[in-house]
């Protein structure tokens, strides 16, 4: 079933076109991986999705409900079951991680009794338990991480975007959370639309790849697919 649907959409900012029609659909459960140098129009795409940004031709679907069509969102971001964790990961300093983890469900309407339930579950599943008293100044850049994922997924989104969240770490630790995102994504199911320059950590990370160049999708398909295209070796999943 198709979850997210992007059809025929541009963005401009005053005379520069920073999109071009771009059209993608991804099925519940895949992870797309938006693949493309600097300046191509990925974080731009991701913003439009998440309804940060406003498309200005074509229209956006989540499930079944059109979210922003022709210069008007149709849907405020906090309605569209959407996650997102960005490439700075803004957590909030003065915050426990639990506190940062805890952030927004108020909104939801759940009781003081249910957010400390699922923002423990949360915490074990991203191998925190025991940490949720410290502040994010405490924890190492990977076990950050972690706490930005689970601040997006304890909303329980239907799609998580993603913004080259691990491009500022090294090699090694870079290539262990990759698998600990995929663990994840494995277990609860949900869509991801990740963000990267790098074909080695789509290639690791992708169901499918989007290959975005000036603004415009130039390939898309699976990920064995598209590295025999680019004649990259594929990676382990």
């Amino acid at each position: 079933m198709t979850i997210l649907a992007i059809t025929g959409v541009d963005k401009r900012y005053g005379e520069q076109t920073v999109l071009h029609g771009i059209n993608l659909a991804v099925d519940a459960g895949e992870r797309l991986v938006l693949l493309g140098p600097s300046g191509c129009g990925k974080t731009t795409l991701l913003r439009l999705v998440a309804g940060f940004e406003v498309p200005d031709l074509g229209e956006i679907r989540i499930g079944d409900q059109r979210v922003a069509a022709d210069g008007k969102n149709l849907v405020p971001p906090q309605r569209r079951g959407v996650g997102m964790v960005f490439q700075d990961l803004a957590l909030w300093p003065h915050m426990s991680v639990a506190q940062n983890i805890a952030f927004g469900l108020g909104a939801q309407g759940l009781s003081r009794s249910a957010r400390r339930r699922r923002v423990g579950d949360m915490l074990a599943r991203v191998g925190l338990a025991e940490l949720g008293d410290r502040r994010p100044s405490a924890l190492s850049g990977g076990q950050q991480q972690r706490v930005a994922l689970a601040r997006a997924l304890v909303q329980e989104p239907r799609i998580l975007l993603m913004d080259e969240p691990l491009s500022s770490l090294d090699i090694e630790l870079n290539r262990r959370l990759r698998g600990e995102i995929l663990d994840i994504q494995r277990q609860i199911g949900f869509t991801m639309v990740y963000v990267t320059h790098d074909h080695e950590e789509a290639l690791a990370i992708a169901s499918q790849i989007a290959v975005l160049q000036a603004g415009r999708v130039v390939a898309s398909g699976s990920a064995g697919d598209i590295a025999g295209r680019l004649g990259l070796r594929t990676g382990s999943k």
